[in-house]
């Protein structure tokens, strides 16, 4: 990735940059500030690199978000075979990444560190 960095041209770069405007890391114990515009491009390019999408040269588009479709989950393992079922999901225009972290405390409601386990098949059945 910083290869590909490196070979981008410099009114790319200087995009990247201009383009984390209210883009800042995650608070960690310590300061938390604005990213860099190599840490924004790594940011989106590693997350498209692992769901084997194209990369971006320039920034993408900031993008707006619906109302969570996803209702009830139902996960079961029968025989080592892990199975979740998700009902209230219609047709969806992108990509669904499933996500999973450790048990967590009743309260917590927003998880900071979790795996990538998949990407959602399309829907079966409704």
């Amino acid at each position: 990735m910083v290869a590909r960095w490196r070979t981008l041209p410099e009114e790319h770069r200087a995009a990247w940059a201009a383009g984390t405007d209210g883009v800042n890391s995650r608070p960690q114990p310590g300061p938390s500030g604005r990213l860099s515009g190599y840490l924004f491009f790594l940011k989106i390019n590693l997350v498209l690199y692992y769901q084997a999408l194209e990369l971006r040269e320039t920034t993408p588009e900031r993008p707006t978000f619906a109302a969570n479709p996803v209702g009830s989950l139902v996960a079961t393992n029968t025989g080592g075979v892990p199975e979740f079922k998700l009902s209230g999901l219609k047709a969806l225009a992108a990509q669904v990444l499933v996500l999973a972290t450790g048990p967590c405390s009743a309260g917590v409601s927003f998880a900071k560190h979790y795996a990538i386990l998949d990407v959602l098949p399309a829907a079966e059945a409704g």
